[in-house]
């Protein structure tokens, strides 16, 4: 019914996937940098306890970070890995990108994991 018209997303697993949390290609993080006049950028994510995971980059690769996504430990997030399993892709939504009111020259994005 009506809920369902509203959800959006699928299952994988036991995580809901939505279809609509794809970062957003048409907003450049850099560009979004820039205008705000940040040196950094904390690219975060919450791990399964709600704890926010952070990342601080220099806008300088925001680009790069952008496309390629931000390498996160998973097994330092509490997820089911090993040392030994590959980096977790952290992938910055730039619409979400804010300038953090206590330190100006750095801003916040929300991620999403690949």
């Amino acid at each position: 019914g009506r809920m369902r018209g509203r959800m959006r997303g699928r299952m994988r697993g036991r995580m809901l996937v939505s279809s609509t949390s794809k970062p957003s290609d048409s907003v450049s993080l850099a560009d979004r940098a820039q205008e705000l006049g940040l040196k950094y950028i904390l690219v975060s994510y919450d791990d399964l306890f709600g704890v926010s995971r952070s990342k601080l980059v220099p806008t300088r690769v925001a680009k790069q970070v952008q496309q390629d996504g931000a390498g996160f430990a998973g097994f330092a997030a509490y997820f089911d890995m090993k040392p030994s399993d590959a980096d977790m892709l952290a992938m910055p939504d730039a619409d979400t990108l804010v300038r953090l009111p206590w330190d100006p020259e750095i801003g916040w994005v929300a991620s999403n994991l690949v």
